[in-house]
Parts: C-alpha cells; sequence; structure tokens
C-alpha cells in the first residue's frame, strides 16, 4: 500500500484518549471550594471588626471561620493573617480558666481553636490545671442537664459539638465510655428523618467521627446520607455566593464534610490535622500541577 505522503497528518489522531476518572470522593476542599469561594471567606473574616477589649460574638464568629478556614486548607493559613485572633484566643483561654464566666463551654470552645489556630500557643500552658478529670465530668453532668430541660434531642445538637470539642482538647484524658454520649449517637438516627435537620445530622455526624472513629459504621454514613449532605452543602454555598448566607456557617458545614471524608482525624496533645484519603490527595497534586499544552 502506497503511503500518501501529501496528506497531512494530525498528532493528535495518533493519541488514545484516556478513559474519564470516576470522581469518586465524598468531599474534597480544593475540587469543591473555588478560588471565588475562598476570597469570600477571607472577605468575612477581614470585616469582622473584633474589639480586642470585648471578646463578643464578633470575636467568636471570627474564631470559628479562622479555624474552619485553617482545617480545610492548612497550607493557606498565612493567607489569614490571624496573629493578632491567636493571641487573643490564648488570653481568653486564659480568663476562661481562672474564672469560667461562660461556664466550661466557652473554655473547651475557644482552648479547642487555639490548638487548631495556634498549636504552639496551646502547648505554652495548660488551662485547665491538671483539672481535666473533674472538668470533663462537670461538661457532661452540665450536658445532660441543660438538654433535659431545654427540649431533649433539639436543643443537645447544640451541645454535640462541645464533647468532640473535649476531646479534641485533650484526647489522651477523654473517656469515650461515659453513659452520656451514647444519648448523642441517637441524635444521628432521630435527624436522618427530619429533612429539616439535615444540617444538623450532618454537624452530629462528623462530631461522631471525632468522638468513636473505630466504631463510626454504626452510625449509617451510606451512600445516600452522604448525598443528603452534598445536597445541603452545595445548597448552603449557593446561597452564600448569592449573598444570602454568611460564609461562616458555609465554612464549617464544609469543615464537618472534610472531616467525614477523611482518612483519619489526627488528635495527639500538640496538634488537630484532618489525613485525606490518597484519591483525594492525588486529586489536589493533580490539580495543583500547571497544565500543559497536548499536541
Amino acid at each position: 500500500m502506497a503511503l500518501d505522503l501529501e496528506t497531512t497528518i494530525n498528532v493528535k489522531d495518533l493519541l488514545l484518549d484516556e478513559p474519564a476518572k470516576e470522581d469518586s470522593a465524598f468531599f474534597v476542599a480544593e475540587r469543591d471550594i473555588t478560588p471565588q469561594d475562598w476570597q469570600g471567606m477571607l472577605s468575612e473574616l477581614k470585616s469582622t471588626g473584633v474589639d480586642p477589649h470585648n471578646l463578643d460574638e464578633r470575636f467568636k464568629s471570627a474564631t470559628g471561620l479562622a479555624e474552619s478556614m485553617v482545617l480545610l486548607f492548612p497550607s493557606r493559613k498565612e493567607e489569614l493573617e490571624v496573629d493578632y485572633l491567636e493571641d487573643l484566643l490564648a488570653l481568653k483561654v486564659q480568663l476562661s480558666a481562672k474564672n469560667r464566666p461562660g461556664g466550661l463551654h466557652d473554655l473547651i470552645l475557644f482552648a479547642s481553636r487555639l490548638k487548631v489556630l495556634a498549636p504552639e500557643q496551646f502547648r505554652k500552658f495548660d488551662p485547665f490545671q491538671n483539672r481535666w478529670d473533674s472538668l470533663f465530668h462537670d461538661l457532661m453532668e452540665e450536658l445532660g442537664n441543660r438538654t433535659n430541660r431545654q427540649g431533649g434531642y433539639g436543643f443537645a445538637f447544640l451541645e454535640v459539638d462541645h464533647v468532640a470539642r473535649s476531646k479534641m482538647v485533650l484526647p489522651d484524658e477523654f473517656n469515650d465510655g461515659d453513659p452520656q454520649l451514647d444519648f448523642y449517637s441517637k441524635l444521628i438516627w432521630v435527624s436522618l428523618n427530619l429533612p429539616q435537620n439535615i444540617d444538623k445530622s450532618l454537624i452530629a455526624m462528623a462530631n461522631m467521627r471525632i468522638i468513636w472513629p473505630e466504631k463510626f459504621d454504626r452510625f449509617g454514613f451510606t451512600s445516600e446520607v452522604q448525598a443528603m449532605y452534598r445536597k445541603e452543602f452545595e445548597s448552603q454555598i449557593q446561597k452564600a455566593r448569592v449573598g444570602s448566607l454568611n460564609w461562616n456557617e458555609v465554612a464549617y458545614t464544609a469543615r464537618c464534610m472534610q472531616i467525614l471524608s477523611a482518612e483519619e482525624i489526627l488528635i495527639d496533645r500538640k496538634e488537630v490535622k484532618i489525613i485525606l484519603p490518597h484519591s483525594a490527595q492525588s486529586m489536589i497534586q493533580e490539580e495543583s500541577i500547571p497544565e500543559t499544552r497536548r499536541f
């Protein structure tokens, strides 16, 4: 057969198309949160207007958003420019440990945020002064009393975060056999049957992953449940993009999604770190490689 040398050969025709890669990761921050979304979070964080002389709700909101952003994108922490928040957090933890004006909740909430945002500052002092056993007992008793007093499961949604945070703060002393914890596990089953509580179910599920990682399969984190959570997250982020929902709430939901998609939640005396599965890490690496032209 004669070769037609006048025919132009397009090298693209010689390349075999690669099969489409199945994107099966439940959640990957680099994929699901766009650069524009990140800028929206940064803008909200920097416009919070924290008053160093009044560590009020704005301070709580700013430190919460910063914590979520660091857990989602630890490599971008410098972009937050929150050294001032870290110093105020350290002060808030010290004051809460001495006086506990906001109860145990403030102490555990701000100590856990300090550990995420400034682990080196967290390690400089012991805010619990070796009183963790009694503090944890008091916390569980307080949670139980408040839950029973203010409406059972509905109010407990607001409390389960503090149980997980107590493990984040001092994991070695955490007692996952406390009878109160079984009460919180039931939140998952209740909330999954209430569409209006899907956002609360997501938070509770993520916290159970922190509290009981070795028993997590008992909570029914099925593909159907994952689809429900993805739909909730996508609804929230679309609202934030048009200005009808604050980025703080979206970042917290994304933080919970990241926890649920993790290979492991590393919690030790020094730090809290979310270890992503290999498939998600590969996706991140691929997206970070500059696109090259194929010809």
